[in-house]
Formats: structure tokens, sequence, C-alpha cells
């Protein structure tokens, strides 16, 4: 944003009706999504300014519910982390760090588009768990359990060509749950025998990631059958879900998760398939066939060498197939099946 903007939404926010401090000002997430992330250099998605504002909200309604003991919470800086910091262990008695520092970086925006600053609040550390990548054989079941569901209507016909679209983007194209929920039909070029997917990489660019031809077939059915779903519609987002009542919206990231973890349920293995162990799937290949540490963050997306990632995973790379002395590129050995 540059200095001008900035002043101007100063002095809209000095201009503004306070009537109810506890109440979040809906032009904060106008401020939001024209403001640079830090990490990517660009705006938040509609997702992130979700989130954000719903954390938000209920940081203002537990200050409402605590001001007599934090009377500064939203007027300086040792109110600020105060109350932060009483929140923190508030949040924390029944939620998982993670969902801390989620909140800790909205409240952290939320106080500079207050003019008191970020907050001195340290975010939570924890354990970090690596999702563990799926074998030849675990993959062949998951990507069938997607391919055997019921097609009887067409509603159920566009569920199954999309679910299958879905898991194999997550294991072809190495994308995080939250990058499919975003993809938008202009992120995908669907043309020839591969697709190409246009996703994000730190600092704001995009890079091209390349599909095989088994999973272009996919994405190809369910573009179709989108096509044919939207109609005349004009609907950005490319993974959609269906209403009760016949709308259609942006897939969510929790519904990818809950895709993910049936058809997981369905292939026979069990409850704890998680979109993260696809993009591991994808992510060991890419480190096993990469002997240069330091191009591995640029094939992943990833700001820097992830060094506990790179060597849990090259710890359970398979061996490799004795008939094969090199591959592509852009091939992948574990994921050469037939299905």
């Amino acid at each position: 944003m540059s200095g001008s903007d900035g002043a101007r939404w100063a002095q809209e926010m000095a201009d503004a009706d306070a009537t109810d401090p506890f109440v979040l000002d809906p032009r904060f997430r106008l401020w939001l999504a024209v403001r640079p992330s830090v990490r990517s250099g660009r705006p938040p998605s509609p997702r992130t300014l979700d989130k954000y504002t719903q954390r938000i909200a209920l940081y203002l309604h537990w200050v409402r519910a605590n001001i007599a003991t934090h009377p500064d919470a939203l007027r300086t800086g040792g109110g600020r982390d105060g109350a932060v910091a009483a929140y923190r262990d508030h949040l924390l008695v029944s939620l998982r760090p993670t969902t801390f520092n989620v909140t800790l970086s909205a409240l952290n925006a939320f106080y500079v588009w207050l003019e008191l600053g970020p907050v001195q609040v340290p975010a939570e550390r924890f354990d970090r768990v690596i999702g563990r990548p799926l074998t030849g054989a675990e993959q062949s079941r998951l990507i069938a359990a997607a391919q055997a569901r019921a097609a009887h209507t067409p509603l159920m016909r566009a569920r199954r060509a999309r679910n299958l679209a879905l898991v194999m983007v997550l294991i072809y194209g190495g994308l995080r749950e939250s990058e499919a929920a975003d993809l938008d039909c202009d992120d995908l070029v669907l043309t020839g025998a591969r697709s190409i997917v246009w996703a994000p990489v730190p600092g704001g660019e995009l890079c091209q990631v390349a599909v095989p031809a088994r999973a272009h077939t996919a994405l190809a059915e369910w573009n179709l059958e989108r096509a044919a779903m939207v109609g005349d519609l004009n609907i950005r987002a490319f993974f959609l879900a269906w209403g009760r009542k016949g709308g259609v919206r942006r897939l969510s990231v929790s519904q990818i998760e809950a895709i993910v973890r049936d058809l997981g349920r369905a292939a026979g293995l069990g409850d704890g398939i998680a979109p993260g162990m696809l993009r591991s799937t994808y992510a060991q290949q890419v480190i096993a066939a990469e002997t240069d540490v330091a191009r591995v963050p640029r094939k992943l997306r990833q700001v820097k060498a992830d060094m506990p990632q790179i060597l849990t995973l090259r710890a359970c790379a398979p061996a490799p197939h004795p008939g094969r002395a090199h591959s592509r590129e852009d091939s992948n050995d574990q994921l050469a099946l037939d299905f």
C-alpha cells in the first residue's frame, strides 16, 4: 500500500463513527484486502480474509466480556499485549497452538490497522508433524476409490469427477489444500495431453506445475462436468461444492479435508488420510530426484529448504525401480501407475 493510500485509510478510520469499539469495522476487511502479505507479496485470498475477520470478531467479543480486566486492550500497546497474552491462555485451554498462531497473525494485522503496531506476544512453539507419504499401492487404492463412486445422476457424476480431479491435483501437482481451494479456472491450462497448473510461490509470483496425462484426463473430465453444472453463471472457482438449495460455491479447505478423509476410508486406508499426506507424496519424489538441496524449495514452492522434511522423506523413500536408470524431470516414478 502506498503512503497516500495509508493516509487515506487513517483519515477514514479517524472519521469513523466508533459507537461500538467491540464490533469489527467493515473497513478493516477492505484495508486488509489490498495489503500485501509479508510472506507472499500478494494481498490475502478471500478465504484468508474470512478467517482473519472471523478470528478478530471472536477476539473483540472476548475483550468486551473482559474489559474490566483489560480496559486498554484497544487503546495502548501495553493494553494490547496484556489482552492478547490473556486471550492466548484462554484459547490454549482447548485449541491447538497452530490455531492460536493463525489468530495471532490476524491480530497483528488488526492492531497495525489500529495504529498500535504489531502484537509483542510470541507465537506458540509446537512439535511439527510431517505427514507421511503414501506408498504406490495406497495411491492406487485412493484413486480407485474415487473412480468407484456411484454416478447414477448428473450431480453424482459431477461429484465423482470433482473428487477424482482433486485427488489427482493434490498427488501429482503437490498443491496444498488451501491452494486447491483457491484455484480458479484461469489458473489451469487444459490443452494437449498434459495440464499446466499455475501455483503460487513465495514473493507473490506464480510457477507452472505440469501434471501427467492421467491427471490431465481427470482434470479435463471435471472441467466438462463443471461447465455443464455451472452453465452461464460467472464463477471463477475451479473446484465447486453444491448447496442444499442447488447453489454452487467454492470448495472450502475443510470440505477438501473431508473428501480426502472419506476417500481414504473407502479405500481401506483408515481415518488418518489427509491432504498433507498427498503433498508429502509429491514432495518425496521431488526430494529424491533432486541432488541439489538449494533447488528443492523452488520446486516445492517454499521459502527455504525444509531440512526436517527433506531428511524425513528421504529416509522413507522407496527403493528405485531396478529397470530405470533415469527419469525425466517432470516424471514421477513412484506415481507411474496405470488406472
